[in-house]
């Protein structure tokens, strides 16, 4: 199973996060992908740090990337609006994101 799927919408991804760590980090394997973030899982501030770490790490506006599902859980399904084949070759390559390393 892949962590992402290209839709008509864009691309979704299904995503663990992690809440509290002590920084912001990207590993993604064949399998899954694992964003950790620094801040609290409360009153939304992790979600929104996800939005923004992923926006900024794609170079794409906060509001192209929707939580579509797991607004209270640590899996989440995401929604990159727009998203084309070449996006799914950069998340699935070392730029921007490093599979199986952490970004800062």
């Amino acid at each position: 199973m892949s962590f992402y799927r290209l839709t008509r919408g864009g691309l979704e991804l299904t995503i663990k996060v992690r809440p509290a760590s002590n920084r912001q980090g990207i590993e993604i394997s064949a399998e899954r992908m694992i964003v950790s973030v620094k801040s609290q899982a409360e009153k939304g501030k992790a979600n929104e740090e996800l939005i923004k770490l992923l926006s900024n790490k794609l170079h794409i506006p906060r509001d192209r990337v929707r939580i579509l599902s797991g607004h209270f859980s640590r899996v989440k399904k995401l929604l990159i609006i727009g998203a084309e084949d070449k996006m799914v070759e950069e998340l699935l390559s070392h730029s921007p994101f490093s599979q199986n390393r952490k970004t800062k």
